[in-house]
C-alpha cells in the first residue's frame, strides 16, 4: 500500500472517530455540523468535503463500520462450539441491541432516520438478509432439538427482528425504556418462551 493511500485511510479513520465522538457528545447526528468535524479532526473543511459531501455520507460509513463489527462479533461467538445454541441466540440479540443502541445515540434528537436512499427498505437490505439467515439457522438448530411442538421458524425470525429493529428500538428508548429493560423484556417475553417451551 502506498504512503498516499495509507495517509488517506488514516484521515478517513480519524474523521469517522471524530464524527462518532461528536455525535455522542452532542446528543445525535442532527446536532453536529461538518465544520465541527473538520476542526476537531484537525483538517481543513475542503479536505473533509473531498471525502464526504454531507453528514449523511459520514453516517453511512459509520453504519458500515458498525455492521462489520456486528457481523464479526456474532460470527466469532457462533463459531465457538463451547456455546450452547440458546447462548448463541441470546448473544445474537445482545449484539443486535448494542447495534440498535448506536443507532439510537445517532438519532435520538432527530425527526427522521437517515437511510441510504429514498427507496431504501431495511427488510430488503443485505444486512437484514444476513441477520435473518443467521438467526433463522440458530433458531432452527435450537428448536429442532428442544421444542416438542412444531413452530414456524421463518415467521418467528422475521417477527423477532421486527420487534427489535432500529425504528422500534428508538421508539422504546424515547419512551424511557433502558437498554437493560429492553433486553430483559425481550428475553422474558419472547426468547425464553419460544426457545425453552414447557
Amino acid at each position: 500500500m502506498s504512503d498516499d493511500i495509507k495517509e488517506k485511510d488514516q484521515i478517513n479513520t480519524r474523521i469517522l472517530q471524530t464524527a462518532h465522538k461528536l455525535i455522542i457528545e452532542n446528543g445525535g447526528i442532527s446536532n453536529v455540523k461538518m465544520y465541527q468535524i473538520a476542526r476537531k479532526t484537525g483538517i481543513g473543511q475542503a479536505t473533509l468535503y473531498r471525502r464526504y459531501k454531507s453528514m449523511e455520507e459520514i453516517f453511512l460509513d459509520l453504519l458500515m463500520e458498525d455492521i462489520k463489527l456486528l457481523k464479526a462479533e456474532i460470527t466469532l461467538f457462533i463459531e465457538d462450539s463451547k456455546n450452547s445454541t440458546f447462548d448463541q441466540i441470546k448473544f445474537f440479540f445482545e449484539c443486535f441491541i448494542e447495534f440498535s443502541e448506536k443507532g439510537y445515540q445517532y438519532f435520538k434528537d432527530s425527526a427522521t432516520i437517515i437511510k441510504p436512499s429514498i427507496n431504501y427498505n431495511f427488510y430488503s437490505s443485505p444486512i437484514y438478509s444476513w441477520l435473518y439467515q443467521t438467526l433463522y439457522n440458530l433458531l432452527e438448530n435450537h428448536l429442532n432439538k428442544q421444542s416438542p411442538i412444531h413452530l414456524e421458524i421463518k415467521f418467528i425470525t422475521h417477527t423477532l427482528l421486527t420487534i427489535i429493529g432500529i425504528e422500534a428500538y428508538i421508539f422504546l428508548r424515547n419512551n424511557n425504556y433502558t437498554v437493560e429493560q429492553i433486553k430483559n423484556n425481550l428475553y422474558t417475553i419472547y426468547l425464553e418462551p419460544i426457545c425453552n417451551p414447557v
